[in-house]
């Protein structure tokens, strides 16, 4: 018997070709509102772009304050191990990384998960481990493939995001098993199934649908930040850079407020 949230069948036949395998999912309602952003992946080499950093930290910090100021203590912010020291979030928040949190019950008594940026494996690890369980070589390529997420938003509308996939399916369901089970277990550690988390909250900074975590607001990142308020505190520092340098192109403006181009373009245009 194996109890593994992550696991697949592929996987498993593999592992024990000489049994049967036979997989009961277990469809368990989440109780936490999960609130995913729909239009970045944010993988590691785009947060280690300075600008991103900081918009990406103080989006963190405005969600932390507003859940500490309603719940009180009990916040978790998981990412890679390179991030989070990045985010400089306060020393009372719980911060594992990915890899290290699988399985933990430390964690079960925080109200907020925050998941920051993708969870990818090195693919050529996995492109090794694929070879040992499949007895061949495997391709490194991937295409785009279009996956919808578990949720509708308003009458006839839905979102779907760009995945990369292999087309071998062990190559895939290895990939899969960090890279989306990663941010399922991440979540996962505040215990978001218990009918007493009916107020927790998961916050998906990575736009990877998820089907064991369906989300129950799809925003895009702009959007989340202006819930939080950090869109409006950077349009102020805009307007008035802007009313000292009207001459200022946009590239400049964000290069001196330490954001991207995309994110000033959006602001403006908005």
């Amino acid at each position: 018997l194996v109890l593994d949230a992550t696991g697949t069948p592929l996987l498993y036949q593999r592992l024990f070709p000489h049994h049967e395998v036979r997989v009961d999912p277990a469809h368990c309602r989440v109780q936490a509102d999960v609130v995913q952003v729909r239009d970045q992946r944010l993988p590691l080499q785009t947060l280690r772009a300075e600008s991103k950093q900081h918009e990406i930290k103080q989006l963190v910090h405005a969600i932390i304050a507003e859940r500490r100021k309603v719940h009180g203590e009990g916040v978790l912010v998981v990412a890679r191990q390179e991030v989070l020291p990045w985010l400089e979030v306060p020393e009372a928040v719980q911060r594992p990384y990915y890899g290290r949190q699988r399985g933990s019950r430390a964690f079960e008594r925080c109200h907020t998960a925050i998941v920051v940026g993708l969870a990818e494996p090195a693919p050529e690890q996995v492109a090794v481990t694929a070879e040992v369980m499949l007895g061949r070589s495997v391709s490194r390529q991937r295409e785009t493939v279009v996956r919808p997420y578990q949720v509708e938003s308003g009458p006839g509308r839905s979102f779907a995001a760009e995945v990369k996939v292999h087309r071998d399916a062990v190559h895939q369901a290895l990939v899969e098993r960090v890279r989306e089970g990663e941010l399922v277990q991440a979540a996962y550690r505040i215990r978001p199934l218990d009918e007493k988390k009916n107020e927790a909250m998961v916050f998906m900074l990575t736009n990877i649908p998820l089907a064991l975590l369906p989300p129950d607001e799809l925003l895009t990142l702009a959007e989340l930040q202006s819930r939080f308020g950090t869109s409006d505190r950077l349009f102020d520092r805009v307007r008035r850079l802007r009313e000292e340098n009207p001459d200022l192109s946009q590239a400049e403006i964000a290069r001196r407020l330490k954001v991207t181009r995309q994110a000033i373009s959006k602001l403006l245009a908005g």
